[in-house]
């Protein structure tokens, strides 16, 4: 963690708080509780560090939570978003799926077998996600696209194109964020 002053101006800050012990972090995002949940791609899991404890320097988090696909094949983590009820989904390189404010409960490990499992087109590199104020799920794709799921696309498990892809010469977008950020969404109150 840096704070504002540090990252006001250019230079080499030392950051305040570091955790470590989370190997290829790829992702992040908060709760509505304020938890911080990383996707550990190297690790096969995304790991949630409780609020409590990102107010000092640490290793490791409180929950790990591996996930099972089709075929029972471990997924890789790479993207993190929530939706408005609070589900946390994640794009498995490809594979999005949600996993549930019930099974992000609880400490140390835990597999699971997410109940919705979206398969996106394997010919297409699937990077950061985000939610819009409708509930559409935007997805960064390689070679300048953006795509997005609506909701209803969201419900079940199913192998979908996504409703909108917009193509344009933004090269290899990766991560990206909507703004002003959604009413319903964990960090709307925090913003100006």
């Amino acid at each position: 963690m840096f704070t504002p002053d540090q990252i006001a101006a250019s230079g080499s800050p030392t950051p305040t708080i570091t955790r470590n012990g989370l190997n290829g972090p790829q992702g992040l995002a908060f709760d509505a509780t304020g938890n911080l949940w990383v996707a550990a791609k190297d690790d096969l899991a995304v790991v949630r560090i409780d609020a409590a404890h990102l107010t000092t320097s640490g290793s490791g988090g409180d929950l790990s939570i591996t996930a099972s696909g089709t075929n029972n094949l471990t997924l890789q983590p790479v993207g993190l978003a929530f939706d408005a009820a609070g589900n946390l989904w994640v794009n498995y390189d490809g594979t999005i799926a949600s996993i549930t404010p019930t099974e992000q409960t609880g400490t140390g490990t835990k597999t699971i077998a997410p109940a919705i499992q979206i398969t996106t087109d394997v010919n297409v590199r699937v990077y950061g996600i985000a939610f819009d104020q409708d509930g559409g799920l935007w997805l960064a794709q390689d070679v300048g696209k953006f795509a997005r799921f609506d909701a209803a696309q969201l419900t079940a498990s199913n192998s979908a194109a996504p409703a909108t892809i917009i193509t344009s010469d933004f090269l290899y977008a990766t991560w990206f964020a909507i703004y002003p950020a959604p009413a319903n969404l964990p960090l709307f109150h925090r913003v100006p």
